[in-house]
């Protein structure tokens, strides 16, 4: 504990933080692996002849991203420990929900309860910790809850797998809900309770047109090419075109725009956040594909275990990076961090087309690690830049509007 210079407190406050933060990309990692066991128990018709199908993941994004910034607005107004003990609470039970669901429509309520619950708990946890660790060791502290992310994406191809052929698709859902009980419990008893950070007028007006905007927007966008799909993705970007005016005509706004458009340092770092987000969610969705497509790797245990070294060395090395940034200077940390990922993918790429000997394997494990090493880095000096150049009420919700841009993006 002295180590990473934490109190025995704060670190269980990062571990409890962690283990929230470890549900939501398991969750959509394991989601997408078990897709076509989902279908085989619900059956054929009842997924693809309603329509439904699509939905077992739209649903879940759509909640998610319509519901992260006003929750963590709403927080930041009253009290970000419940609103972070409710969201853990809620994965949980949408988990259960879930592996219970003798129907798909049940499915996609309870896929929109893991949805709401992810949008609380996400929007809050970051928050947190800044407001209960000094910054001087905040970087080890957001290293700690950062690692819980990585574990989830790193434990999901394979438990998800494992499960589903011991036990079944629900055990990978099921065996969610005494993780979430944990973090809550722990959250209970060792988060303090905080004060607020803003204690203006809550703009539920700018919060209702960014509901609908975004809404429409991602409702048109997964049902292109079709004609009512694009006029609902039109409508959609109207609404946010007429969130942003209104919001920067607004004395407290839900989203500062102002800030945006007038700190230059913030700015810059939320476009690098931006793009990293846009990089990781891209990379994460389509590097099986592309190591099975273009690389010609069939093996889908050696795809799995070329994806779940950046994940380990992730969770290995994010404390470390973090202990790192506490003791030097950010800016040199994101540029060790940018030169090491770009070495890293630049390897894999030149190593050209995959070969069925340990030499070829481990050097693209050693690549993955060294990519893996430098977006852990960049993980915590972006995060770090967004709460130091944004006013404590405004910091939340900006750090997670580009976390919902790349997402969407």
């Amino acid at each position: 504990m002295s180590s990473v210079h934490l109190t025995p407190k704060q670190l269980i406050i990062g571990i409890t933080v962690a283990i929230a933060c470890f549900l939501p990309p398991f969750i959509g990692s394991a989601t997408g692996l078990i897709a076509s066991d989902i279908i085989g128990f619900f059956g054929y018709e009842a997924a693809f002849g309603s329509g439904l199908l699509p939905w077992i993941f739209t649903v879940y994004t759509l909640t998610s991203t319509v519901f992260l910034i006003p929750a963590a607005r709403l927080a930041d107004k009253f009290n970000k420990k419940i609103f972070f003990t409710i969201g853990v609470l809620l994965l949980g039970v949408g988990s259960l929900g879930i592996g219970l669901s003798p129907t798909i429509e049940v499915m996609l309520v309870m896929r929109a309860v893991q949805g709401v619950g992810n949008a609380l708990m996400f929007g809050t946890a970051i928050a947190l910790l800044a407001d209960i660790v000094p910054e001087k060791h905040r970087g080890t502290a957001i290293g700690v809850a950062m690692t819980g992310v990585f574990l989830g994406q790193l434990a999901a191809p394979l438990a998800a797998g494992a499960l589903t052929n011991l036990v079944g698709w629900s055990a990978v859902f099921i065996v969610l809900c005494p993780v979430a009980l944990l973090s809550f419990i722990l959250a209970i008893i060792f988060i303090p309770k905080d004060k607020p950070t803003d204690t203006g007028k809550f703009d539920w007006i700018g919060t209702l047109i960014f509901i609908a905007g975004m809404t429409l927007a991602v409702y048109g966008f997964s049902k292109l090419p079709e004609t009512t799909a694009i006029a609902s993705l039109v409508a959609g970007i109207i609404l946010m075109i007429l969130f942003f005016v209104y919001e920067k005509r607004n004395a407290n706004p839900l989203v500062p725009v102002n800030l945006i458009l007038h700190n230059r340092s913030f700015t810059f770092n939320s476009s690098a956040n931006l793009l990293y987000y846009i990089a990781i969610y891209s990379m994460d969705s389509l590097i099986s594909t592309y190591m099975a497509e273009l690389l010609g790797i069939d093996d889908p245990l050696l795809r799995a275990l070329i994806i779940t070294t950046e994940g380990l060395i992730l969770a290995l090395f994010t404390i470390v990076a973090g202990r790192f940034f506490d003791h030097m200077l950010p800016r040199f940390i994101l540029g060790l961090g940018g030169v090491l990922t770009v070495v890293g993918i630049a390897g894999a790429v030149l190593m050209g087309t995959a070969q069925a000997d340990a030499l070829w394997l481990t050097g693209a494990i050693i690549f993955a690690s060294v990519a893996a090493f430098g977006i852990g880095s960049i993980i915590l000096g972006i995060i770090d830049r967004i709460i130091r150049n944004a006013p404590p009420r405004a910091s939340t919700c900006l750090g997670l509007l580009i976390i919902i841009a790349g997402m969407v993006v």
